[in-house]
């Protein structure tokens, strides 16, 4: 199964203002709180490389409460969980590059900035200031590197702001540091996060968000490294930056059923699927196969209501109708069950955006035969 819960707040935040006629005790306070793209890049302003940094917040505690209604909680064994972010615009990135993921330590606040608001905008959270700078007064970010009394490492930009976040602690100091290597390519963010949340749920550090940067090694060089954009919470796509919880919550119990012949031409059902489900239905999905054509014989029963089972090795995947966007892909968290009854997979709506339509497709696997079947009665739309 998986979950999507969707960030709550997010902001780029600028180690320089692009706006060159920001006075000097301005330069790194602008806040892009309603941008509605993040930017993870390495600019140059004169003779200068900066860079800027990206900061997200989810709810966990709503989370946590979905999770328990399934017999689980965040850190629970076999739950994962992943920041997905999806690519808006790339420019001028090198060939082989790293993206880092923390978890953040300091509170701070969204704002309602946009980048090309001159005057900029100081009233949220930027590269010098955690809740904005209104006034004369601000807080600003913690300005150098030290070990908590629990011994989890926290770090800064070297003494020029950016962000407080944990990369580790005294006996691995790397294990709050989620990374993302590319190589000849740009692609979405898809960064497992699983220890960091599980420390949010067991209370060794509390859920003040997570920030995205490049390592700092690259950040300290003086070349550019481009730009990565990303939709962000206030896009007008479908592409908003999600938190994707998954487990595999699966079970196979066939009873007197028999299993259907994947050597013949099969087709693929959904039993019972309706055209709408509101968000806050979890319906248990019917799944039959049988014979496209059955063997001719005599019989009082008609072969096409035959049913078989569909092999452990079957899954589903959800796509947008109007984009043709995989929403989710094929993995092990989307295996197909089986009872008694026959084939089926529990899902929950409230997983997808409302008022969009989307459609199941289903992969069946047995030894060296993979097939997809994609039929657009699987279609279905979810309504508020």
């Amino acid at each position: 199964m998986h979950i999507f819960t969707y960030i709550d707040k997010d902001a780029t935040i600028y180690e320089r203002t692009l706006d060159k006629q920001a006075p000097t005790s301005q330069i790194q306070n602008q806040n892009t709180g309603l941008d509605p793209v993040l930017e993870l890049s390495k600019y140059r302003i004169d003779t200068t490389y900066y860079n800027s940094r990206i900061l997200l917040k989810f709810n966990d505690t709503n989370l946590n409460t979905t999770l328990v209604e399934h017999g689980k909680t965040l850190a629970t064994a076999g739950v994962k969980h992943s920041l997905k972010l999806y690519t808006s615009r790339v420019y001028e990135i090198p060939l082989k590059y790293d993206v880092y993921v923390h978890p953040v330590s300091e509170s701070w606040e969204m704002g309602a900035g946009r980048i090309d608001n001159s005057p900029i905008v100081q009233d949220g959270v930027s590269w010098k200031y955690k809740d904005g700078y209104f006034k004369g007064s601000g807080s600003h970010w913690a300005t150098s590197s030290f070990a908590a009394s629990n011994g989890v490492y926290l770090a800064t930009g070297s003494g020029n702001f950016g962000g407080t976040y944990y990369e580790g602690h005294s006996g691995n100091t790397t294990a709050y540091t989620h990374t993302q290597s590319f190589e000849y390519e740009s692609a979405d963010l898809d960064i497992d996060i699983t220890d960091s949340v599980k420390k949010w749920s067991q209370g060794e550090f509390t859920n003040e968000g997570l920030i995205i940067k490049r390592p700092t090694i690259n950040e300290a060089e003086d070349k550019p490294y481009g730009s990565l954009q990303f939709f962000s919470r206030d896009t007008h796509t479908i592409y908003i930056p999600r938190i994707d919880t998954k487990w595999d919550d699966s079970s196979f119990e066939t009873g007197s059923l028999s299993p259907i012949d994947m050597t013949k031409d099969i087709v693929v059902y959904m039993k019972g699927i309706k055209p709408e489900y509101k968000q806050v239905e979890t319906p248990k999905l019917k799944v039959t196969s049988r014979k496209r054509i059955p063997t001719k014989t005599y019989s009082t029963s008609s072969d096409y209501l035959t049913f078989a089972y569909l092999p452990s090795s079957s899954y589903y995947s959800v796509r947008d109708v109007s984009t043709d966007e995989v929403v989710i892909d094929f993995d092990d968290y989307t295996k197909v069950s089986c009872d008694t009854n026959g084939n089926f997979f529990n899902f929950r709506m409230d997983t997808l955006q409302p008022e969009r339509h989307y459609k199941f497709l289903f992969k069946v696997v047995s030894g060296s035969t993979t097939e997809i079947f994609d039929n657009d009665r699987f279609q279905f739309k979810v309504v508020r």
